[in-house]
């Protein structure tokens, strides 16, 4: 044996686990889509900007992009927007001043720089989506309720682990 290598601790091996990739991602959007659909009101998606349904206005994905983004980034600009999001600046900057006409954003002036612009969500916006968020809340606990006590520890344990490949995710998609 070589000087120093009894010293040296092996870590024992652990077999990694095998997960299906292809799996999660069709819970994810399941669940997903499950969630919104059990949450119907608010506004309603669509390709067109300029369609109505039950008096809502449609939004485009871009639209509901931005809106998502910014009612959770309150005060962004165009371009971090547009970096977050992977959209052009212009095409951002068209999309918030749609949104700014149709009275869901307001546009300020960055207080350091008055030719920049900062977008936040109107008041109606925010609370319509904590509504929405609170009701999605909601229906996921009675849903939670109605699983094993072992399955409700098993979701609790897998949380961080979620966040933390939502944030992979998102860091390497920035990167690309």
């Amino acid at each position: 044996m070589e000087p120093g290598l009894h010293s040296r601790r092996e870590e024992p091996y652990v077999e990694e686990p095998e997960i299906d990739a292809e799996r999660l991602a069709a819970v994810v959007v399941e669940l997903r889509r499950t969630l919104r659909r059990a949450n119907s009101q608010g506004l309603t998606s669509g390709n067109s900007a300029g369609g109505d349904r039950r008096g809502k206005k449609v939004l485009s994905d871009s639209e509901q992009e931005v809106m998502r983004y910014v009612v959770a980034h309150p005060g962004v600009g165009t371009r971090t927007i547009a970096a977050a999001l992977r959209l052009r600046a212009n095409t951002v900057s068209g999309v918030c001043s749609g949104l700014v006409k149709a009275g869901l954003l307001v546009r300020q002036s960055h207080p350091g720089d008055a030719r920049v612009a900062q977008f936040f969500p109107v008041e109606e916006v925010v609370k319509r989506r904590q509504a929405k968020m609170e009701k999605r809340g909601g229906r996921l606990r009675d849903a939670l309720s109605d699983l094993s006590s072992s399955d409700r520890q098993l979701i609790a344990d897998a949380l961080p682990a979620l966040e933390r490949l939502s944030h992979q995710l998102d860091d390497s998609i920035n990167m690309d």
